[in-house]
């Protein structure tokens, strides 16, 4: 029973986290003069959608591991570089603060002062950070003992709350979100940035490197797929 509550529970938290994490794309977009053509929960088919009156097709689909927004690639390229860093760092950035007021609401709950609750918080991000590149070093190792797929990170977040308490284990969730997005990785927020912030120095990237960026970027989230996938094989097997 504990694993079935833990799946959706933590589907619901993922929900929340990355339905965020897509606003703030969204509201930084629409602050520049983008309308998103789509902004999506979830992956796959979809199952429900209806357009606004400014354009926009909001949809839930069928596979509740994340959330996307679509914006017009011809109008994002038009925008000058730090127009288009704020838009991709605007996501991570809503989790990063999501998760600093949710530890000051875990320590308030507590009974710990408000700034002081807001100094553990912040001494919270390095720890996410070293752990979260750790386990990526480690994929590509094959040492598959700190990674999980679905069904592990539903387990763990089951135990995580179990532990700490809602408020705080959504607040971790936040950061872990936010950070893991923050890599440099194309295809990620991270990636993005660094792009945008190379063409700003040495000018528009050629077509023929994007394009090795975008399979090196589709190479890696496969690989951390695929690896978290295998992770929760050899523990259900084993």
């Amino acid at each position: 029973m504990n694993a079935i509550t833990d799946l959706f529970s933590y589907i619901g938290f993922l929900v929340v986290v990355i339905g965020l994490h897509e606003a703030g794309h969204f509201f930084a977009a629409k602050y520049f003069g983008l309308v998103a053509d789509v902004f999506s929960l979830g992956f796959g088919k979809v199952l429900f959608s209806r357009k606004d009156k400014a354009g926009t097709s909001w949809q839930i689909r069928v596979l509740p591991f994340g959330g996307f927004i679509k914006l017009n690639e011809r109008h994002l390229a038009a925008l000058p570089p730090l127009q288009r860093i704020a838009i991709y760092a605007a996501g991570p950035a809503v989790n990063m603060v999501l998760g600093l007021v949710l530890v000051v609401v875990a320590g308030i709950e507590l009974g710990t002062p408000a700034l002081k609750s807001l100094q553990i918080s912040v001494q919270y991000v390095p720890t996410i950070i070293v752990t979260m590149v750790a386990a990526v070093t480690h994929i590509f190792s094959g040492d598959l003992s700190n990674v999980a797929g679905p069904v592990g990170s539903a387990v763990a977040a089951g135990e995580a709350v179990r532990l700490h308490g809602v408020v705080m284990f959504a607040a971790l969730f936040s950061w872990s979100v936010g950070v893991l997005n923050l890599l440099p990785v194309p295809l990620l927020d991270g990636g993005q940035i660094v792009m945008a912030g190379f063409e700003m120095l040495a000018g528009k990237p050629s077509d023929t490197t994007m394009r090795y960026a975008a399979w090196a970027g589709k190479s890696f989230i496969g690989t951390l797929i695929f690896a978290g996938c295998a992770a929760d094989l050899i523990r259900i097997v084993g």
